[in-house]
Formats: C-alpha cells, structure tokens, sequence
C-alpha cells in the first residue's frame, strides 16, 4: 500500500474514532451545571486578620410543575459587636469573602471549558498564566482532579479539585502573596 493510501485511511480511522467518542481525550468541566433534585454543604475558611470559618448550604429542588425551589443557608459564629443590619441580607452580603469568588472566580470560569481533566494536563492561557492538573484527590467520598493555576511568574493563584459530573468544585483555594485567602470545601453531597 503507497504511503498516501495510508495516510488517508488512518485520517479515515482517526475521524471514526473522533466522531464515535473512542478518541483519548478527557473530559471538560462546565461549571454550575446543575441537576436539581441536589443538596451541597461545604465548609467555608478565609483570613481576614482572624482565621473565620462558616458552614454554607445550597439545595435545589424541582417542584411537580418543573420549576426549581432553591435554598441556602450559612451558619456562622460571630461576636456581638458584628450583629447588624447588613446580617438581614445574609452573611456574605456585609462580612466575609465574596462566595462566588471563593467558589470560582468567574475571571477562571472559561478556563474550564478548554482544558481536558487529565492528570499531567497543561495549558498556557496568553500570558495570562497556565493550568495544569496535578493529581486526584477524593473530597465527601468523591474523585476530583486538582487543578493549580498559576500567574505568569509562577505564583500560585488558585487550586480547584473538579469532578466533572458536579456543577460545583469539591474545593476551591485562593492565594494572596504567599497565604491562603480562602477555602471552601465540600462536606457534603447528596442527590435528593
């Protein structure tokens, strides 16, 4: 068989395997994908001076016509100098990190839907700096890959550990100089 002959029946072979999901690559995570019917508890850490920790939970239930029914609590100690009206709002609303740039900072976001979840994985995003994925790590009994990025001078940023059939991390860490800022971390899982 010449080599053209070859080269076009491997292209031939390579497209059927692409195009039958045979093809070796990892799978992407896309981030708050949600189900329903779901009830997640984490633990959430952040430095502000003070080491302070809370409990955080989100469930989302479909009702019979097909809606979602969502909830959210936190649960948190705090002195009485802190008792105020920014508590009527919830939490995170006058103390606190920012949640939903503990969970995913959405300038990161995008990252996701281009890298495969594959441990020894990297991608350089523009000078921007890069992800790699590093290993696995089971969190509440499930197996996630840890996922660092780094700034282009090597400085670590952020670390994820994504299970891909969860639409939020099993953890997430933000770096500030050479400490961790924050932590979230799930404690809990549970398909209702």
């Amino acid at each position: 068989m010449s080599i053209v002959k070859r080269i076009l029946v491997l292209s031939v072979i390579a497209g059927m395997l692409a195009l039958s999901g045979f093809a070796a690559t990892g799978a992407t995570w896309q981030p708050f994908d949600f189900e329903g019917n779901e009830r997640y508890r984490y633990r959430v850490l952040w430095n502000d001076g003070d080491e302070q920790s809370a409990i955080y939970e989100l469930g989302i239930e479909e009702d019979a016509e097909g809606n979602f029914k969502v909830s959210y609590s936190t649960e948190v100690t705090i002195s009485p100098n802190e008792l105020s009206e920014q508590l009527v709002f919830g939490f995170w609303g006058g103390y606190g990190p920012s949640l939903s740039f503990l969970f995913l900072n959405p300038m990161y976001e995008m990252l996701f839907s281009q890298l495969e979840l594959t441990v020894g994985e990297k991608m350089s995003y523009y000078g921007q700096g890069k992800m790699e994925v590093v290993s696995m790590e089971t969190i509440a009994g499930l197996e996630g890959y840890v996922c660092k990025f780094y700034e282009s001078d090597d400085e670590l940023v952020a670390e994820w550990v994504i299970n891909p059939g969860m639409a939020l991390p099993l953890r997430s860490r933000m770096y500030e100089g050479s400490g961790l800022e924050g932590e979230i971390e799930l404690l809990n899982y549970e398909k209702l």
